[in-house]
Parts: structure tokens; C-alpha cells; sequence
């Protein structure tokens, strides 16, 4: 499990170098990390181990690694998001936030809800979304996490955007900017 989500954070990192980083234990001896040398190698290594990649999470969920089980979603969800897996992004995500909670970690259920949410929006489940956006932004608050607390105001909208409620949408961008002047 450890090469695996070594392996995957690597290459997720790769693919999209402005994901919200999170901090991963250092691998056990002898888990020997996989690093893609750019892009192209990263969406192949997502690509040739995707399957593997969803039975490493089925067996870090059977097995109690609550910690494995919330960070192999977390890489796998951009490779996921543009290869239009939604409703596999969707679960692993679900998977992520439960084993998040399991392990009362505000940080990593702050980034699952994000990411669930995200999954939900792409689905056209706006109110699933949002509920999780509402999650999630108060985790970021309790963390203190500004950084967090911005991308889930631009996010929730994003979705008021999606349903055509742009008053909302607005409201959301007016509090964002008078946020920044504060």
C-alpha cells in the first residue's frame, strides 16, 4: 500500500502541480515508490494501474488502513476527474471521507469533502455538492486553513453558477473579494 500511494501522490503532483498538497508518511523499508519522469509518464502510470490502484483501496479499506484509504483517493482524483470517471471518483471519494472520519482527522476530511463535492458537482448532484462544500468549509475554519476556506467559497460559486443562481454565484465572488481586502 505504500508503494501504491507514494507511487500514486507522484504522479498525481505531476499531473497537476497546484493540488493541494497533504502530507504522507514516509514509506515503509523496502516499498520502493514509482516516479514518473514528466506528465505523459504520470497519466500512463495512472492509466497501466488503475484497476490496481482500485483494488489497493478496496484492500486499505478491508484491512483498516484508514490512512491509505483516504490518501490513494486523494492522488487518484485528478487522473480520475479528467479521464471522465466520475462515478468511480465519486466512491473512492465517499471511501476517502469515511475513512477520514474513522480516523477523526480534520485536515483529511476538510480535502475529501472538497474532493467529494467536486465529484458530485461533475455528476450534476448539486445539492450533494454543496452539502459537502458546507462540510468542508467549516472544517476549514476550524483548522484556520484560509487557503482552504477560499477554494471552498470560489467552489460553492462555482455550483450556484452551474444551476443558473447567479445571484447566489455573485454573492459568493463579493464575499470572497471583500475577504481579501479584510
Amino acid at each position: 500500500l505504500d508503494h501504491y500511494v507514494q507511487s500514486a501522490a507522484c504522479a498525481a503532483l505531476l499531473i497537476n502541480p497546484a493540488k493541494e498538497p497533504v502530507i504522507l508518511a514516509p514509506p515503509r523499508p523496502g516499498a520502493a515508490p514509482e516516479e514518473p519522469a514528466g506528465y505523459p509518464q504520470a497519466l500512463a502510470w495512472f492509466a497501466a494501474e488503475h484497476q490496481v490502484l482500485l483494488a489497493a483501496l478496496s484492500l486499505a479499506t478491508g484491512s483498516g488502513s484508514d490512512s491509505h484509504a483516504w490518501q490513494l483517493p486523494w492522488a487518484m482524483a485528478t487522473f480520475l476527474q479528467a479521464r471522465g470517471h466520475h462515478l468511480e471518483w465519486a466512491a473512492t471519494q465517499r471511501t476517502a471521507l469515511d475513512a477520514a472520519s474513522r480516523l477523526e482527522d480534520t485536515a483529511a476530511q476538510a480535502v475529501c469533502s472538497r474532493l467529494l463535492a467536486s465529484a458530485c458537482t461533475n455528476l450534476g448532484d448539486h445539492d450533494q455538492a454543496r452539502g459537502h462544500l458546507t462540510s468542508s468549509l467549516t472544517l476549514y475554519q476550524r483548522l484556520g486553513n484560509r487557503f482552504g476556506q477560499a477554494k471552498i467559497q470560489h467552489e460553492l460559486g462555482f455550483a450556484a453558477e452551474r444551476q443558473d443562481r447567479y445571484t447566489d454565484a455573485l454573492g459568493r465572488y463579493e464575499q470572497e473579494i471583500g475577504r481579501a481586502h479584510v
